[in-house]
């Protein structure tokens, strides 16, 4: 298929094809508004991405951790971050899952160990079928997990391209923010040595002050969520991860927010509701995603009645404006947002207490009635947190399902198991408990 006058591999295709066809079958239902302006912007993500690579436009690589916006300030604006986990994610959101089960096991064929994060194999995996554009330059943070260092690692020995990688250290006071910030000063040299464009301080107050107005949006948005019944979709917040690590200081995530809040605030005033009958239970999912099955929190609520008002991804603290009043501000900022906002990166780097302080605060707030704890295989540290977990919520008296599973791969956890662990969780627990 060609993409804007460009043929272009079967896996875009199917990104693309998938993307395309949920907009046009969703056009003339008001009730996806929202998830529509997801699709409009992830349909811009591809054809930037195709755009930038047939241009041969200097693309920079960033990790899931990371944010845009001290590469957007390079130079003229002109060299693109890509997000290095974007490709796995767009197949298994809107394309053919089997691309990413395919690039999983040919990756661990070609050497990756197989308890790898599968958001890592993927990235490493579509570089080594070259579907991924070269890049120039990559900068890592080495949070949330050590699965950063190996994809850091797997860039470098699959491109020969020098890496930067941020080191976020296990607290997070002032003295470590600091710390921060001063790598940040030199991951701007790097950058700058990578393509020999200068830092353009102007345009990242610009791009800073654009990310603080996404950022006021999407705060909003969440305390329209807090409404119950909730008046959106469940899916919707999965993807506030990506809006943080993507779009971030841009005009298209601005839009993107001012939609979600545009909605949810129509969406009540019309007393309207994401479950279509009862909304039984309030669940607070506070881990991974099902990235390979959107569908499945339509399920949920049509099946159990049951609603996601917020997740781990979704989740938002007003740490993630940014001073603008000097260029020590801006990066003490950013090393706070990379440090303290970003999900995992906040709550799986140094304490359990602050995952824990997290779901229980979330979970008051948004009225939930019991928690979710989806192990994704790749997250060990997460794992490592469940005994404390559990106890932290038996006291806090807040039921917990917990399962283990990979957010990319179904073939680890089927779909059906899954369905039958939250039929038991929610007709078995949740029901009676809340009856009583």
């Amino acid at each position: 298929m060609a993409i804007l006058g460009q043929e272009v591999p079967k896996e875009f295709d199917d990104i693309y094809a998938g993307i395309t066809g949920l907009l046009e079958r969703n056009k003339e239902n008001p009730d996806t508004r929202a998830l529509n302006a997801w699709l409009t912007v992830c349909k811009g993500l591809v054809e930037g991405l195709l755009q930038a690579a047939g241009a041969g436009a200097p693309m920079m690589y960033a990790n899931l951790g990371n944010t845009p916006e001290l590469i957007m300030a390079l130079g003229d604006g002109k060299v693109v971050p890509l997000g290095f986990e974007a490709l796995g994610g767009l197949q298994g959101w809107f394309g053919n899952n089997q691309h990413n089960m395919d690039v999983i096991d040919l990756v661990e064929a070609s050497g990756l160990a197989a308890d790898v994060c599968s958001a890592d194999k993927l990235a490493l995996g579509y570089m080594l079928k070259k579907l991924t554009p070269p890049p120039v330059g990559a900068v890592f943070v080495n949070t949330p997990c050590d699965n950063q260092m190996v994809a850091a690692g797997g860039v470098k020995a699959l491109t020969g391209v020098e890496t930067f990688i941020v080191d976020i250290p296990y607290n997070t006071g002032d003295r470590e923010i600091r710390f921060v910030a001063g790598q940040l000063k030199d991951q701007i040299k790097y950058m700058e040595r990578m393509t020999g464009k200068k830092l353009d301080w102007d345009r990242l107050k610009a791009i800073c002050e654009e990310s603080n107005r996404m950022v006021e949006l999407l705060l909003e948005w969440s305390e329209w969520r807090k409404k119950t019944p909730c008046p959106q979709m469940s899916k919707i917040v999965t993807f506030g991860f990506i809006i943080l690590n993507t779009l971030s200081g841009t005009s298209a995530g601005t839009w993107l927010a001012s939609e979600l809040l545009e909605d949810a605030k129509e969406r009540v005033q019309a007393g309207k509701k994401a479950v279509p009958g009862e909304e039984k239970v309030r669940a607070v999912w506070f881990h991974d995603p099902i990235w390979w099955n959107l569908p499945f929190y339509d399920w949920m609520e049509e099946e159990l009645g049951m609603v996601v008002p917020m997740d781990l991804f979704g989740y938002l603290t007003s740490e993630a404006y940014i001073d603008t009043s000097s260029s020590a501000t801006i990066l003490y900022s950013l090393a706070r947002k990379l440090s303290r906002v970003m999900p995992m990166s906040r709550q799986f780097k140094g304490a359990a207490e602050v995952y824990i302080d997290d779901l229980i605060s979330v979970v008051h707030e948004f009225r939930a009635d019991c928690a979710i704890f989806a192990g994704h295989l790749g997250c060990k540290h997460a794992w490592g947190l469940i005994g404390l977990l559990k106890e932290a919520l038996r006291e806090a008296d807040i039921p917990l399902l917990s399962f283990a599973y990979d957010m990319f791969d179904p073939r680890v956890t089927s779909e059906e198991t899954l369905k039958e662990e939250f039929r038991r969780f929610t007709n078995d627990i949740m029901l009676p408990r809340k009856s009583r």
